[in-house]
């Protein structure tokens, strides 16, 4: 797919902010019904994905919450916005929990970030406490930033994404990639999947910086 993409003059010139329709459809498929193109914003991988999700919910003054231990990354896209980290330890499983949630939790609390499956510890939130979190996350105005980046490697369970849990997608975010499950590391390939004022506000920022995500790399995922 990427050859031909490459080989076809109509990739060579600007596309839409958004990504390419067709990849849109493809990711938004793998969702429930609710889930649209028009909920997809495609970016430079998933690391791209999480700092612009962050970006359009969180700033100085705003408190998000990462699990510990967790991928490092997590805690430089909350500095990267300016919000402030507050670590939330997970039991002795490698879960979170939502009392070990609503200690943390202040006036100031934005956001929730939890990679499931976990990176480092592999752990996976069964998809009832993941419900559980995503319902505390919307009873307390709270945005759950769900890493899914890693979810197509899990093979003792069917693969959930939070999408399908929630009872009001209003405080729910996405990100997610082809890197891990498809070993397209170098591609730079992600989307985040979330309410239009968080897409409308993702799309802005690819729009004014880097325009979109190269035409060719977007057919080869």
């Amino acid at each position: 797919a990427a050859v031909a993409a490459a080989r076809d003059p109509r990739t060579h010139h600007y596309g839409p902010a958004s990504g390419i329709t067709a990849l849109r459809e493809r990711i938004a498929a793998q969702h429930p019904d609710g889930v649209t193109a028009e909920h997809v914003q495609v970016t430079v991988g998933t690391k791209h994905a999480l700092h612009l999700a962050l970006g359009a919910i969180a700033g100085p003054g705003n408190e998000v919450l990462v699990l510990r231990p967790s991928w490092p990354g997590h805690v430089g896209a909350v500095e990267s916005v300016g919000a402030t980290v507050v670590e939330v330890p997970v039991d002795r499983c490698g879960l979170a929990s939502v009392n070990a949630l609503e200690a943390v939790r202040t006036p100031n609390t934005r956001a929730v970030v939890i990679a499931n499956p976990s990176n480092p510890s592999g752990v996976l939130h069964p998809a009832a406490l993941l419900a559980d979190i995503a319902a505390w996350c919307l009873r307390h105005g709270v945005w759950l930033v769900s890493d899914e980046v890693y979810g197509g490697l899990v093979y003792d369970t069917p693969r959930f994404s939070a999408t399908a849990l929630v009872t009001d997608p209003a405080r729910l975010i996405v990100v997610d990639g082809v890197s891990k499950v498809h070993a397209m590391t170098g591609w730079r390939v992600g989307w985040l999947i979330g309410p239009q004022v968080v897409i409308a506000a993702a799309r802005r920022q690819v729009s004014a910086t880097i325009t979109h995500v190269p035409a060719v790399t977007q057919h080869a995922a």
